[in-house]
């Protein structure tokens, strides 16, 4: 044996090429760590830029009653999820198009409203006539046939939270705390996805 350990194939002992080996593998650990960090980092990275282009709907559904036509407002019927009420029983009948009211509407009245396409922009508050006229603007801005306002005592959020403002369409609610330029941009959207939208079965 000679001095500095056994020789191998190419003048290298042994523990050389130990050595060598374990550095390769080494590296080779080092390589395929970087390869699951980009990969992660790519992963997240395609995520917002999926939430950017294409960002969640406003609004919260709401679970849907399945709906069942009754005579008259006072006809007894089951429960509502949501205040105001988003689906459920309801009449025939349905709100006159483009209605600024200042009187409150029963559900009964309005769910067929809903379910055929429109949208109820609600307020719960008292002395706020800046707000209903900034409804009724958006209403008249958006000239639409599938909008009304009206006062509605009681909005509360899925979670009981208190609103003064909540666009209603069929199982969809949009609460809102405001109605500045934010709020109005949001309500917008909200109207342009929802509205239209047709909810009879088949």
């Amino acid at each position: 044996m000679s001095r500095g350990g056994a020789r191998a194939a190419g003048g290298r002992t042994e523990e050389q090429r130990a050595e060598e080996a374990e550095m390769q593998e080494a590296a080779s650990r080092r390589i395929r760590h970087m390869k699951r960090f980009v990969i992660g980092g790519l992963v997240v990275l395609s995520g917002v830029v999926l939430i950017l282009l294409d960002p969640p709907a406003p609004g919260v559904a709401a679970p849907v009653v399945p709906p069942s036509h009754i005579a008259t407002v006072d006809q007894p019927h089951g429960g509502y999820t949501s205040f105001p009420p988003s689906s459920g029983a309801h009449t025939g009948g349905m709100p006159q198009v483009g209605l600024i009211s200042d009187a409150p509407i029963e559900p009964e009245a309005y769910l067929h409203f809903m379910e055929d396409a429109g949208i109820g922009l609600f307020y719960d508050c008292e002395d706020c006539p800046d707000l209903v006229d900034g409804l009724s603007a958006f209403v008249e801005a958006e000239r639409s046939e599938r909008l009304f306002v009206a006062p509605f005592d009681g909005i509360r959020d899925l979670e009981g939270d208190p609103h003064p403002i909540a666009a209603v369409a069929w199982g969809r609610i949009l609460y809102l705390d405001a109605l500045t330029e934010p709020e109005i941009a949001e309500l917008e959207t909200f109207v342009s996805i929802f509205e239209g939208i047709d909810h009879h079965a088949g």
